[in-house]
């Protein structure tokens, strides 16, 4: 097991030094950590077996220059301090299908961890109405946006079931909404008015 694990730890480091040699300014390390009910490992297991790859693919592109940011599905708060430890700038999603509360990742940890996300690729960017979705994206800017670490993003990816007008509202809706200047006031008319609007040629 742990052969399998080094090979890839081993892999993963590299990959990770040669995508900042070609130009890179962060490396996002992906791979699923958790499910609904939390991690998928004891935290002793996550320690013996999964932080030391963590750790080494995280330096490695550091020690290049880069910025390096996590992403794990799943309710793994209880790994984000050892994601610190291994040398995380940047956590990405709080998945809230899992019962993540972003909010509340930012306030115990937005001191060390840069947080992205906040819209759920679920009913939010696939099923709701625009009006609805905007109305989700208002009050999380602005309890998220004051004192900055924290980009808006969906909460996984862009998968085939989210509405093409959702994802355009929630971009539209962030320019509109999202200027520090005018927190939560259209920046102007024509940004609010085409929130949700897309050119047929774009669908």
């Amino acid at each position: 097991m742990k052969e399998v694990v080094d090979a890839c730890n081993a892999h993963t480091t590299r990959m990770a030094e040669l995508v900042v040699e070609a130009g890179a300014d962060f490396v996002i390390l992906s791979d699923d950590y958790g499910g609904k009910q939390g991690p998928l490992m004891s935290i002793k297991h996550f320690e013996e077996f999964f932080l030391p790859g963590l750790a080494s693919a995280a330096q490695a592109a550091k020690r290049k220059g880069a910025y390096v940011m996590k992403h794990s599905d799943g309710n793994i708060t209880s790994l984000l301090p050892f994601f610190i430890e291994a040398g995380i700038e940047g956590f990405h999603p709080s998945d809230p299908s899992a019962g993540m509360d972003i909010a509340e990742v930012k306030r115990e940890f937005g001191d060390r961890l840069a947080i992205f996300g906040g819209i759920d690729t679920g009913d939010p960017l696939s099923n709701w109405p625009v009006e609805k979705l905007v109305s989700e994206v208002r009050p999380i800017r602005r309890e998220l946006a004051p004192g900055g670490g924290w980009a808006i993003s969906s909460s996984n990816t862009v998968h085939s079931s989210v509405k093409p007008e959702n994802y355009h509202a929630l971009v539209m809706a962030t320019r509109t909404y999202g200027n520090y200047g005018y927190l939560d006031h259209a920046i102007s008319k024509e940004f609010a008015s085409s929130i949700g609007k897309i050119s047929i040629k774009y669908l």
